[in-house]
């Protein structure tokens, strides 16, 4: 009996006192955009913008060091290598500048920059900004293309059809 009790109250000790592992929890807070400047060479538009993108960490312990990648749709890419102490929030600025007028979606994702450390949900994640299309270009690319051709090949044959029934 006695040995029970003994038992039962180390394994309640070991419950109740379980500790809880320390453990970094990295979030994406915000991401914005603005436009710095706009230029005019060669018949291009060129547009430079800032973009920001706003890291806190919620967790009780610093974080290990933290790459943010920032990616065009044409494989263009922005690194930046942070650590976050314990409730600390963080803004990190990026200057992107493009030549292409249409919308364009930019991916944004933070990690571990060493391979080593595991990619978990409390360390990593991503997001994606869209960049508007120039005035004129916003509607660029959403048409079918090659689409106008069948009504021009429909219109000639109802033009070579109604000669041959007019001839005869």
């Amino acid at each position: 009996m006695r040995y029970k009790v003994i038992v039962l109250t180390f394994l309640a000790a070991i419950l109740l006192l379980q500790t809880v592992q320390a453990h970094e929890e990295i979030s994406l807070v915000d991401v914005s955009h603005t436009l710095k400047k706009e230029r005019q060479a060669g018949g291009w538009t060129i547009r430079t913008y800032i973009i920001n993108v706003t890291l806190a960490n919620n967790g009780d312990t610093a974080s290990v060091d933290t790459t943010v990648d920032v990616e065009d749709n044409e494989g263009f890419i922005l690194h930046k290598n942070t650590t976050l102490n314990p409730g600390e929030t963080k803004v990190l600025s990026f200057e992107w500048t493009t030549k292409n007028p249409q919308q364009q979606i930019v991916n944004i994702s933070y990690g571990p920059t060493s391979k080593n450390v595991p990619h978990t949900s409390y360390n990593s994640g991503k997001t994606t900004l869209t960049i508007e299309a120039l005035p004129g270009y916003e509607n660029n690319g959403k048409k079918t293309p090659g689409f106008e051709f069948m009504f021009l090949v429909a219109a000639l044959l109802m033009l070579v059809y109604k000669r041959k029934h007019t001839a005869l």
